[in-house]
């Protein structure tokens, strides 16, 4: 939780339309290489992907939380 409140202090918040299904893909690939896990996420691929959100913020959000996933 430090990290993340310490993050979200590090920068100023830009809220802009964002692809949620882009965004867990990339976090995805960051923690797990292709080739480097037999680990299985399913994302729903017709739920609306977009919405007002911080990339940047986003993206370390679910980097950090796949990463404890594998922990």
């Amino acid at each position: 939780v430090e990290n993340i409140l310490r993050f979200a202090r590090a920068r100023d918040v830009v809220h802009a339309p964002v692809n949620l299904h882009a965004i867990i893909r990339s976090a995805l690939v960051q923690v797990f290489p292709r080739g480097t896990s037999d680990i299985v996420v399913e994302v729903n691929e017709q739920a609306h992907p977009f919405m007002l959100g911080d990339e940047v913020a986003l993206l370390q959000a679910f980097t950090n939380l796949f990463v404890n996933a594998v922990q």
